[in-house]
């Protein structure tokens, strides 16, 4: 997979954008202009640089944050499977990512081999989800941690260059491998 090459404008366009996806290009333009040091854009310019992004991949969705809590009675898990020896880790990913309790799933080092983020409506589901996985036939061991509380809820986070100090944010993702031995100066 070819990487799209980000600039310095685009990178802060698409944090601009992190917080709030539905912002106008008239919004980002203006929140591009107050920053320091200010970019001046058209609008557009903001709509091409946005556009080519979503075109190749740089911006793969826009979503909605829900907060559960305040509309269902979830408990919210994070659940970390290891998996029998003769099990395909594949067809293990394919079969968990059509549960519907299963929010996310992710590969891992260490002892496990997948770790799922789930979501039940209450302490009943969630034991009828563990014992889903008993009977899969497909765990060595798994272990269930429950979420007391979400710390942070942000579905996405900005990116800045590596060794460019001024561009600090700590909600940024370093990103060295889009930008090998980048200098920030240029």
């Amino acid at each position: 997979m070819s990487r799209f090459q980000l600039d310095e404008i685009d990178v802060a366009i698409l944090n601009a954008i992190r917080d709030d996806a539905r912002m106008s290009h008239v919004e980002i333009r203006s929140t591009l202009a107050s920053r320091v040091p200010p970019i001046e854009l058209s609008e557009t310019t903001v709509a091409r640089r946005v556009r080519a992004m979503e075109q190749t991949g740089v911006i793969l969705k826009y979503v909605t944050v829900i907060d559960h809590q305040r509309v269902e009675a979830a408990i919210e898990a994070y659940v970390e499977l290891t998996l029998k020896s003769d099990v395909d880790l594949d067809e293990a990913i394919e079969v968990v990512l059509e549960w519907p309790e299963v929010r996310e799933a992710s590969l891992v080092t260490g002892d496990a081999d997948l770790v799922l983020r789930i979501r039940v409506s209450e302490r009943n589901a969630l034991r009828a989800f563990v014992q889903k996985l008993r009977d899969s036939g497909m765990l060595q061991r798994s272990k269930t941690l429950i979420a007391i509380d979400r710390v942070r809820r942000s579905p996405a986070r900005g990116i800045r260059r590596i060794g460019d100090p001024a561009a600090y944010d700590s909600r940024e993702i370093e990103l060295d491998d889009v930008w090998p031995g980048a200098d920030s100066t240029t």
